[in-house]
């Protein structure tokens, strides 16, 4: 071991061109990573390809998914698996070298964690859990009959030019996941949690994940939604959904500048859906949990997609009270943050423990709803708030820690 553990933070953005490779500045997330640091971790902030256009035309019933969108989310984990790819390559190029190059890093290579928000914690976890490229292009399908898949169109999904190749192994070093905001696309074929669990069972590696969410998401629902495709032209035409630019096709020539090599087209049909979208509590508790995958949940009652404006941290002309705080009473974006940086230090030095045999004793509390998690030296300790399990929704009075609530 060469040095201490990797923290590898992917921002959010929604994939979109404008979206700030800062984000949030110093207040926001730059507080969280900072915070990780100190507490031994090497972050890494990686940037990644962006650039999609969105389908704005919606039914009564559903909005869709465009190409462009599809192409960005397989290029963002194109970017990840490059980017863990070239992290260990050069930690391995020190080593080899003796130490003598002192402008690479000091890194243990074998503990690596993923972090992300929204569309990067959407990121990071296809980065880990879509290990082979038939799962990757089960949630990226294309329409039957049309001549090119999505690795067609972009090459595979683990694409050959980063500084680390295609045969660096990294699968078996992501020791865990810190799930912000984010979701996982399954394929059609998946219908119920039994079908979700099978899609993952096989997976050789499967890292626990640590997840904050919100119970109002309007963009990442923590269930699940069901995706339907932006339709072509020949469903357009049928007068059913009022003419647009057709966003289903991408192609080299047309006007929406795809740039891609070959045409890759989705299922054409808008009124059946084509993937589903199941977000952080739904993964965490119906899915990876019953497959044995070490998880914990932080979820806020309150809270829609990230933590709310804040007149003090961040911005000025905000006039909506603050009250996405995870049940801490914080009131600034910077001390939330903080809050979230030490849970996921704690989780993931748990997990290092587990991993190097350590007895970290009885951990049986993975839900904290509305409350604060006051486990204290990075341990199992069971000093937790008696309603860190009850539901937002008093109807929904099932303690998931283990007991009927009154």
């Amino acid at each position: 071991m060469w040095g201490a553990a990797i923290i590898i933070f992917v921002h959010g953005g929604g994939n979109s061109d404008c979206s700030d490779f800062s984000v949030e500045n110093v207040n926001g997330i730059g507080v969280m990573l900072t915070e990780l640091a100190r507490r031994g971790f090497v972050v890494f902030n990686i940037n990644y390809r962006t650039g999609r256009i969105i389908d704005r035309i919606s039914t009564s019933t559903h909005s869709f998914n465009s190409v462009q969108q599809q192409l960005a989310r397989y290029k963002t984990i194109q970017d990840i698996r490059g980017a863990i790819r070239s992290i260990i390559q050069r930690q391995i190029d020190k080593e080899l070298a003796g130490n003598l190059l002192g402008d690479q890093y000091s890194i243990d290579r074998d503990r690596m964690f993923l972090t992300g928000n929204s569309a990067g914690a959407i990121g990071v976890l296809g980065a880990a859990y879509y290990q082979t490229q038939t799962m990757i292009n089960q949630v990226f399908p294309k329409q039957a009959g049309s001549s090119y898949s999505i690795q067609q169109t972009l090459g595979p999904i683990d694409q050959d030019f980063y500084y680390g190749g295609t045969n660096v192994e990294y699968f078996s070093k992501i020791q865990g996941i810190a799930n912000l905001w984010g979701a996982v696309s399954l394929p059609n074929t998946v219908h119920d949690e039994t079908d979700a669990q099978a899609f993952f069972a096989t997976n050789t590696f499967k890292p626990p994940v640590i997840s904050f969410y919100g119970k109002n998401d309007n963009v990442v629902n923590p269930n699940y939604d069901l995706v339907y495709f932006s339709p072509d032209n020949d469903v357009l035409s049928t007068g059913a959904i009022v003419s647009h630019i057709n966003y289903n096709t991408a192609n080299n020539t047309s006007t929406n500048f795809d740039c891609v090599p070959q045409n890759y087209q989705l299922n054409t049909g808008y009124n059946s859906w084509d993937i589903s979208a199941v977000g952080s509590n739904y993964l965490n508790r119906y899915i990876l949990g019953p497959l044995g995958v070490f998880t914990e949940n932080y979820e806020d009652c309150q809270m829609m997609h990230g933590l709310d404006c804040d007149v003090t941290d961040i911005d000025p002309a905000c006039t909506t009270p603050f009250k996405s705080d995870f049940g801490t009473g914080f009131t600034m974006h910077k001390d939330v943050h903080t809050y979230m940086a030490q849970r996921i230090a704690c989780f993931f030095q748990l997990v290092i423990a587990r991993n190097l045999g350590i007895s970290t004793g009885t951990y049986n509390k993975n839900e904290f709803i509305e409350c604060v998690n006051n486990r204290y030296g990075c341990n199992a300790s069971d000093n937790y708030t008696a309603n860190c399990c009850l539901e937002c929704d008093p109807s929904e009075n099932t303690d998931k820690c283990g007991s009927k609530k009154d």
